[in-house]
């Protein structure tokens, strides 16, 4: 789910919504490591950003 306000995220979250963000918070670039981040969870074998980063 996507929210406009942080309040909001967390109250998606607390309502049983497995995945939350805030539409504004480091739009671009945190929204792409957010989604590699579930996606690691899901797949052992995704490397964590940090790695990715350092190559």
């Amino acid at each position: 789910a996507i929210a406009k306000y942080d309040d909001e995220v967390e109250r998606l979250k607390q309502a049983g919504v497995d995945y939350a963000v805030n539409l504004y918070a480091e739009a671009g670039s945190g929204f792409a490591d957010d989604v590699w981040q579930e996606t690691a969870a899901l797949f052992s074998d995704v490397p964590d950003t940090d790695s990715v980063k350092a190559s």
